[in-house]
């Protein structure tokens, strides 16, 4: 059981070893990159998004601009400014003719979507090539606000389920400068809106944008977002009209006359889902609250650094785990094993077996170890037998002894008695005095206090003739010699000594004593 725990123990420090040298530098590494990577990375898609918003909004306006200048140039058409005079009177005609071959030729060249309307200098509408509604109402505010060809409000409004955008131009006399009217065409901009929104599904080489652009009005009453959805492959893209988060409206109201900006929403809502994005804007044109929008999910920012930090991470793990199975072997093989035997071969002679000899072959320190124990095994081996055999000679000794050799605890219990001790106390075995209080076989108590006296201030008592009761109750005679025992401390521990049994010699020495008085009576 202890050999496991020792091993146990062995094995978790290593493997606390291997955890604070190899696990957790790496993991720090690991973590310190990935913080690096992810903040390289956002850095990178905000100015991605930022050179994408502002790359397409200038291409975007370049494409307008070159409409614009286009209508600028139909406006100073001198049929129309004769008509705005008042030439032709109330027949329209010649001026209807040249609409229509205008819109003839925009579709031409590709403009499919462009339809006029000529006003007056009151905004009152004189001829259109189309059939006029609602959104072809002259705003009283153009009057004072448009003096030169330019896109007007609504900068992006559907008519008859077509996106278009509205420029409007201010006709003047080319002779005495005076405003005649106005004209406006309505262009379409249904394929340049596909155009510029469908940036993200295909580039070059087929790689695919992972931005989503959106074109974005976000004006004091209304505000509305254009979109492209994907659609299946081969179908022709779907423009989809849609309202404006409030979070982007918010900030892009709050814009006032900065022209591009990037920032972080945490909650955004488009085509139908709300996620945390990275997102980029850019005015189209620089006077208008009309904006080039480009987002991206966060979860596609750093889908590929969370793959590559989850692959990194595994293959790390797995790197880390192999070089811990090697390690862990190599230290299984050469410290953990050897020192387990040396545990065990430990238990062993604790046991007595002295013969064990250890076979480790490391190369090493603990191949040292082993060797030095087995020598200490062989020197213990030794030194037990002397033991042994010295101790074998002096209990021969003490067995052999004629007089009584004893030793007492402090309260003179007897602890050690040989053979002739036992047989002069009365005890058929030296183990039956073991534990007998030594101090109640003294028959004179006198006698007992005054040696106890003298052993218990440091002296000794030698060849002390006193009267002892031995176990059968006989009175005998001993001679006794003994010192006392002190403990670490220097208190009284016990008594050690011998003794022999002299009863005889008293009673011989008695008869003499006795005889001789008799002898020196007669004489007298």
């Amino acid at each position: 059981m202890r050999n496991k725990q020792v091993r146990g123990g062995i094995e978790r420090k290593f493997l606390r070893a291997i955890l604070w040298v190899g696990v957790v530098p790496m993991t720090l590494a690991l973590t310190i990159g990935y913080v690096f990577a992810r903040e390289g990375q956002w850095i990178a898609t905000q100015q991605n998004q930022a050179t994408s918003a502002q790359k397409t909004a200038e291409g975007m306006w370049l494409a307008l601009q070159a409409r614009q200048m286009m209508a600028g140039r139909a406006a100073m058409d001198a049929e129309i400014v004769a008509a705005l005079r008042g030439d032709y009177g109330d027949d329209h005609s010649r001026v209807v003719s040249l609409l229509m071959r205008m819109q003839e030729e925009a579709a031409a060249i590709g403009e499919v979507d462009s339809s006029f309307i000529l006003y007056d200098r009151k905004g009152a509408p004189l001829v259109s090539t189309e059939a006029l509604g609602e959104a072809d109402e002259f705003l009283p505010e153009w009057l004072e606000s448009v003096t030169r060809t330019t896109f007007v409000e609504p900068y992006l409004f559907q008519k008859n389920q077509r996106y278009m955008t509205r420029i409007l131009s201010p006709v003047h006399d080319p002779d005495t400068g005076e405003l005649l009217g106005f004209l406006a065409e309505d262009q379409g901009v249904q394929e340049l809106l596909v155009f510029v929104l469908g940036q993200r599904q295909e580039r070059d080489q087929g790689v695919r944008d992972q931005n989503e652009y959106q074109v974005v009005f976000a004006g004091e009453n209304r505000a509305f977002a254009v979109y492209l959805e994907d659609t299946a492959e081969g179908r022709t893209p779907v423009l989809r009209y849609d309202e404006v988060d409030p979070r982007l409206r918010g900030r892009l109201l709050r814009a006032g006359d900065r022209q591009f900006d990037s920032f972080f929403l945490l909650r955004y809502t488009a085509n139908r889902q709300t996620r945390p994005v990275m997102m980029a804007y850019h005015r189209i044109p620089r006077d208008a609250p009309l904006f080039l929008v480009v987002y991206r999910p966060v979860s596609s920012v750093f889908a590929n650094i969370n793959l590559g930090a989850v692959i990194t991470l595994v293959v790390s793990g797995l790197v880390i785990a192999v070089f811990c199975v090697i390690g862990y072997r190599i230290v299984n093989n050469n410290i953990i094993r050897p020192v387990s035997l040396l545990n065990e071969g430990a238990q062993i002679i604790r046991q007595g077996d002295f013969d064990l000899k250890l076979k480790i072959a490391t190369g090493d320190e603990i191949e040292e170890l082993a060797n030095s124990f087995n020598k200490m095994a062989s020197a213990l081996r030794q030194n037990i037998k002397q033991l042994e055999e010295s101790e074998e000679k002096y209990r021969r000794l003490i067995t052999s002894m004629r007089d009584g050799i004893y030793q007492t605890d402090a309260a003179w219990a007897v602890t050690f008695l040989n053979p002739a001790g036992a047989a002069f106390l009365g005890f058929e075995a030296p183990e039956d005095a073991i534990g007998a209080s030594f101090r109640e076989m003294f028959v004179d108590r006198s006698d007992y206090d005054q040696i106890s006296g003298e052993l218990t201030d440091g002296r000794f008592v030698e060849h002390r003739r006193v009267w002892v009761r031995n176990a059968s109750g006989r009175h005998i005679c001993v001679e006794i010699s003994a010192n006392g025992i002190q403990d670490e401390a220097g208190a009284f521990a016990g008594v050690e000594g011998s003794f022999r049994d002299v009863t005889q010699n008293v009673h011989l020495e008695t008869q003499a004593r006795e005889r001789s008085e008799r002898i020196s009576a007669i004489n007298q």
